[in-house]
């Protein structure tokens, strides 16, 4: 613990015994330390007789322990406190104590430093060494006056010193130009230094001379355009045998330097003054400047800067590549030079051969404002109709300056080929239409005399343009226009809209076009008996923009249709052509016409036929002794056996074979009767056994004559 406080600690001993004890306490005489002291307290002590304590059974006493060095300890050996009992020889150690008092001490290597002649603005530098010879680290702080750290300064400034390091200290003389009154030079005494658990601060001596500067006769002369850089080297050469570590000091702000120089002994070194003007300069007029160098033995150097700022230059070189048809917006970076809010007036020179169509223009207004130090945005706006090539030089100046600054951009803008404008979707069922309007921006109102020449075509894979038949659109126009989507085939497509004008070239527009599946039409209707036929004429639009022929089947059973090709005219016409419905069982059938075309793509037409029972016919007229024949078809798609049957035994009939499908066969029927004059009738049913058809029954009226009579009717068909 440091030394000055105070540390008390209490200890409680205890009798264990069952008997009172009397005893008292004694230190180790021989490593007694005053600083340490141990005092009982409490009732248990003895107020007659001096550390007599006096514990009966199971009592407690408090023993204080209190250390308060004096002065410097380095380690308290074992201080041992013992016991010594009445009525025995024996001393007992009851406890010890240890401890230390580290304290601090802090010295400088020297109280006094003199410096020699320095230059004004020049700095003189040496180093003294800051020791602690103490046990403990401490914090040092420098407390040096306003009057003082004018003149000196001392670094570091504060710190922390470990016990037994040390720190070197860079104690500078820096006079000033105020320094002319003090022609005796600087003096101060005792500047302190406060060490923390010191009580008294380290005191330094410093004193210090001052001495006019070197000037060169040679001046540095330096040209560039305003607000440009020119760079100008200064040899240095140091012929000491200590090393220079120069801080050049420049009265313009138009020049600058490193801010630090380092030169070897015996070596040659360049400094690199740069000048950077914010302002021209007029006719003889320039920006005059001087650097100034200290050196380390307190001389100096000092150099006079002469610039001369010229014309600026143009801030930047802008080429862009543009596609037509688009509206671009090119920034253009204006900073402000000046510590002071600044307008520039725009004004842009384009070439005289530009195209009239093409336009750049600001964005907003004329002027722009920059504050001080900042930089803002002046934005154009370049649109193109037409392919070409426009340079164009922009100049932005402050009118407000003598003389007048400015900075200008040379732009160079190549309008390229336009792109798409706009991505149009049609969407339509094949063999419906759909319009669409397409607009005509004419950005710059220039009239169009001989209107737009309007073209749709897709680009194969050989890159051969086609042209698309489903798109319908007029040939040339003088604006916004429509469009007809009528698509014959079913899918997705990308096309290509272009309307082109020689006065605003070429307008692209894609047109997504995307054909849904046709719409269902209307059904036609077909009714015939079974083993009959029925014929309807349908119709048909052809919307293909030529003459074309359509290829008609039919999907589906129970229809047919001519198997020659359908001619059609140019869109739009109607077309026509034949289905026959002959059913092959009772009930609904359904099917579909289907016709193709490469040009007018595919028609479906849905046809619904309904089949009703066969009705009966007759009379077959047969004269006694003779035969009748019946034709017969098997209307089924299948192989089929038929059952036939008389309900009059006077005729007969030949049980049928098996048909083949659609096969015609006559039914032979056969009278045999007496040549009575009576006439007889009968019935043949001829019974469907299989197929769709099983147990549908065909009735044939069969009419028997005597052979003497003549008969006016002896077959029918069926």
């Amino acid at each position: 613990m440091p030394v000055g406080e105070v540390v008390t600690k209490s200890v409680t001993i205890v009798n264990k015994g069952k008997l009172r004890v009397q005893f008292y306490l004694f230190s180790d005489q021989q490593h007694n330390e005053p600083s340490l002291s141990f005092t009982p307290v409490g009732k248990c002590v003895n107020k007659d007789q001096e550390n007599l304590i006096s514990l009966g059974p199971k009592d407690k006493a408090e023993i204080k322990v209190t250390f308060a060095p004096t002065s410097r300890i380095e380690s308290l050996e074992g201080q041992e406190l013992k016991v010594h009992c009445k009525g025995s020889q024996s001393m007992p150690k009851l406890l010890m104590a240890t401890g230390s008092s580290p304290a601090i001490c802090v010295e400088l290597e020297s109280d006094q430093l003199i410096f020699g002649d320095t230059v004004v603005n020049a700095q003189s530098s040496q180093r003294i060494m800051l020791k602690n010879t103490g046990d403990a680290g401490t914090k040092f702080t420098w407390a040096l006056s306003q009057a003082e750290s004018t003149w000196f300064s001392v670094t570091p400034k504060h710190g922390y010193l470990s016990a037994g390091a040390s720190v070197p200290l860079n104690v500078v003389f820096h006079p000033t130009s105020d320094a002319k009154s003090h022609s005796k030079g600087i003096k101060f005494d005792a500047i302190k230094c406060d060490v923390e658990g010191m009580g008294e601060p380290l005191l330094l001596d410093v004193s210090g001379s001052i001495t006019s500067s070197q000037h060169e006769k040679d001046a540095v002369h330096f040209s560039v355009q305003v607000r440009g850089v020119d760079t100008k080297p200064i040899p240095l050469v140091n012929k000491t045998k200590e090393p220079w570590l120069l801080r050049p000091v420049i009265n313009h702000p138009y020049f600058s330097a490193e801010s630090t120089i380092t030169v070897e002994p015996g070596q040659h070194q360049d400094v690199v003054i740069k000048y950077h003007p914010l302002r021209m300069t007029q006719g003889k007029d320039a920006h005059v400047a001087t650097v100034f160098m200290a050196l380390p033995n307190g001389s100096s150097l000092e150099y006079s800067l002469v610039g001369h700022a010229l014309s600026p230059k143009a801030v930047a070189a802008i080429e862009r590549e543009v596609p037509c048809k688009v509206s671009y917006i090119e920034p253009l970076s204006v900073t402000n030079w000046l510590q002071v809010p600044q307008r520039f007036k725009v004004e842009i020179k384009k070439n005289a051969r530009a195209e009239a169509s093409t336009v750049l223009r600001p964005v907003i207004g004329e002027y722009i404002d920059v504050p001080a130090g900042a930089t803002r945005d002046y934005k154009l706006e370049f649109f193109a109709h037409k392919e070409g090539v426009l340079h164009a030089e922009v100049i932005m100046r402050n009118e407000d300056t003598t003389p007048i600054e400015y900075l200008s951009y040379d732009l160079v803008f190549k309008a390229t080929p336009p792109g798409v404008l706009d991505t149009i979707k049609l969407e339509a069922a094949v063999r419906t239409k759909m319009e669409a309007e397409i607009p005509l921006d004419n950005w710059v109102n220039i009239s169009t005399s001989k209107g737009f020449a309007i073209t749709c075509a897709q680009a194969g894979a050989s890159g051969e343009k086609t042209k698309v038949p489903e798109v319908v659109c007029p040939s040339t126009v003088f604006g916004s226009f429509s469009i007809l989507y009528c698509p014959l085939f079913e899918g997705e497509r990308l096309v290509r809209l272009t309307a082109t004008s020689p006065e605003l070239g070429s307008f692209n527009f894609d047109l997504q076009l995307k054909a849904l599946p046709a719409l269902p039409m209307e059904s036609q209707q077909f009714v015939a008996r079974l083993g009959l036929s029925t014929a309807r004429e349908l119709s048909f639009l052809n919307y293909a923009n030529m003459r074309t022929d359509y290829t008609a089947k039919i999907v589906g059973e129970g229809f047919s249709v001519p198997p020659s090709k359908i001619s059609a005219g140019g869109h739009p016409q109607m077309a026509k052509f034949e289905a026959v419905f002959e059913p092959c069982q009772l009930g609904l059938t359904r099917a579909t016409a289907v016709l193709t075309s490469k040009a007018g793509g595919t028609v479906e037409i849905p046809l619904v036929g309904e089949c009703l029972e066969p009705e009966p016919t007759g009379p077959f007229v047969v004269k006694s002794g003779s035969r009748v024949t019946i034709p017969f078809t098997n209307c089924q798609n299948v192989a089929t056996t038929f059952d036939c049957a008389l309900d009059n035994e006077m005729f007969t009939v030949k049980q049928c074979e098996e048909y083949k499908p659609k096969q015609a066969r006559d039914i032979i029927v056969q009278y045999d009767a007496d040549d009575q004059a009576v006439v007889r009738t009968a019935r043949l049913l001829v019974t469907c056994k299989e197929g769709a058809c099983a147990g549908v029954e065909w009735v044939f009226y069969i009419k028997g004559i005597p052979s003497s009579t003549a008969s006016s009717s002896s077959t029918a068909s069926l």
